[in-house]
């Protein structure tokens, strides 16, 4: 489920292809109670600087509960970085650096039954996150990632009944910038992935992930 040169190929675990959201079919994934999709464990997934983008939706964040893993590099035992959703919508953005845990919770509450752009990026000081390219969080994070063995997993695999949607996951190697967050959100808000734009032969999805040269996607 990779289109990364990567070769960061993901198993699904029950989660089914949906419209998405330009209506294109089976262009997203669909993730109900327990389900999710498994990355093997690869170094370059948790990288010292980096940025983690998605669109998500859901009709009902309170069935979040505690806290619900959006996309996370945390089996709980080996723990690198994580974004999550709380049952009031709001988000919380960690890493486990040498020097702790860095992390921030946004007091902004997602919508529900709409499709939202969210941004995760750390730089070795801080952890930042972005939703429709309008910055909702920043905390300090110092030092480099802690070495880890878990998988990359997207959606929950055990014990959440949150239903969503989740659309255009990128993992990148180094810290957007906050215009180029802007950017990001932009060019995915107002160009089908389907389509080719400015006919330059290279559709739109395609024509994104070469500028910034993402580890991991998933469309």
């Amino acid at each position: 489920v990779s289109q990364s040169r990567y070769g960061n190929t993901g198993t699904v675990n029950g989660a089914s292809l949906a419209n998405d959201r330009f209506n294109n079919a089976q262009r997203c994934y669909y993730f109900s109670s327990g389900n999710g999709i498994v990355v093997p464990n690869s170094p370059i997934l948790a990288p010292n600087q980096g940025t983690v983008s998605f669109w998500v939706k859901s009709d009902n964040w309170a069935t979040a509960g505690g806290l619900t893993d959006f996309i996370a590099k945390d089996n709980y035992y080996d723990r690198q970085w994580t974004f999550q959703v709380f049952g009031n919508a709001s988000v919380r953005v960690a890493v486990f650096t040498e020097t702790g845990l860095g992390y921030g919770d946004s007091t902004f509450t997602l919508p529900t039954s709409q499709w939202i752009h969210l941004v995760q990026v750390w730089n070795s000081t801080n952890i930042t996150a972005y939703a429709n390219g309008v910055k909702i969080i920043e905390a300090p994070a110092s030092g480099s990632v802690v070495a880890g063995n878990s998988p990359l997993y997207i959606g929950q695999i055990n014990y959440s009944a949150l239903e969503k949607w989740i659309d255009d996951i990128r993992i990148y190697n180094r810290a957007l910038n906050a215009q180029e967050v802007l950017q990001l959100f932009y060019k995915n808000e107002g160009q089908n992935p389907d389509l080719d734009s400015n006919a330059d032969g290279i559709k739109n999805a395609v024509a994104t992930s070469i500028g910034y040269n993402p580890l991991l996607i998933l469309s």
